[in-house]
């Protein structure tokens, strides 16, 4: 079975690691792991599983308090896939189901998040770039909303 579930805090390296190999800098894995342990960024969102029969298999963070977004949104930071899963869907089924909470939860009218893969995979999924020249994307849940400004965690 999958769902949409909270990590417990047993499953936090494994997150962490599930992004090692695109963000791990270079670093040991005991680097990486105490670099995610003491982000800020990371303490300060909300994280996501996608559960496949009780294991997580996919993750996100969700930031809202932290950093500067448009009244009515959400930022989507760290997404990854354990890498033993990749390419069967599950990031997607994670994001969909997180914008399908918040939207339901908070009345979300949109969604940021930076990509540092190909845009073509957030595309699939309704985002699209949010400033000419910019990693940035959005997806517009509500189509009148606007936004001023670029999010400051891009």
């Amino acid at each position: 079975m999958q769902t949409l579930r909270a990590p417990t805090g047993d499953e936090m390296h494994r997150l962490y690691m599930m992004g090692y190999d695109a963000w791990g800098d270079g670093d040991t894995k005991a680097e990486h792991l105490l670099a995610c342990e003491t982000s800020e960024k990371y303490r300060a969102g909300e994280w996501f599983v996608w559960d496949l029969d009780g294991q997580p298999v996919a993750s996100l963070l969700v930031l809202q308090q932290r950093y500067k977004l448009p009244p009515g949104s959400i930022g989507l930071a760290a997404v990854a896939t354990d890498p033993d899963c990749r390419r069967r869907g599950y990031a997607y089924a994670l994001i969909e189901a997180v914008i399908n909470h918040f939207v339901e939860q908070q009345n979300t009218q949109a969604v940021f998040l930076h990509s540092d893969i190909d845009l073509n995979f957030y595309r699939r999924l309704g985002f699209e770039v949010a400033a000419p020249g910019s990693h940035c994307m959005v997806k517009k849940i509500a189509t009148d909303f606007h936004f001023d400004q670029l999010p400051d965690y891009f």
